[in-house]
């Protein structure tokens, strides 16, 4: 019995040793930076003082591309439509990271000035909607 046992499980490290031989040795290098450049990100978000730049620059060339890749695509991934003062505080910090990292920053700019128009819109809805959810407020109060 444990000579099937074994056998199985040789068989299976067989077929994973397959698959692997079929996994460049840059899909690996590509596997091994996403995680680095995750981490990045959440210490930039988490950190005030956290310089990218200075820590992209411990990276050699071909992996700085990749770790840069993994950064700016985690950065980009936390960018959403803010619902409060935290959502928007943790925008802009998003958007600092990718002001450092991008180097056309003229055409990046505009481009999250979203935040600015979101802000006065959801300042238009509020001041709209505010009169009638007071209403609400106070029609609930006068239930029994």
């Amino acid at each position: 019995m444990g000579d099937k046992i074994k056998s199985a499980w040789e068989k299976a490290m067989e077929r994973f040793e397959e698959k692997n031989k079929n996994v460049s040795d840059s899909d690996i290098m590509r596997m091994e930076c996403l995680p680095e450049g995750q981490k990045l990100a959440g210490r930039f978000l988490a950190e005030p003082q956290f310089d990218l730049t200075a820590a992209l620059e411990q990276y050699d060339n071909e992996r700085q591309k990749l770790v840069l890749k993994a950064l700016e695509d985690t950065l980009i991934s936390r960018l959403v439509l803010p619902e409060d003062e935290q959502a928007m505080q943790d925008d802009r910090r998003v958007m600092e990271g990718l002001l450092q990292l991008k180097k056309d920053k003229e055409t990046l700019s505009p481009l999250l000035k979203f935040q600015e128009e979101w802000t006065k819109l959801m300042g238009q809805l509020n001041e709209k909607f505010l009169p009638s959810f007071e209403q609400i407020r106070q029609r609930i109060k006068e239930l029994n």
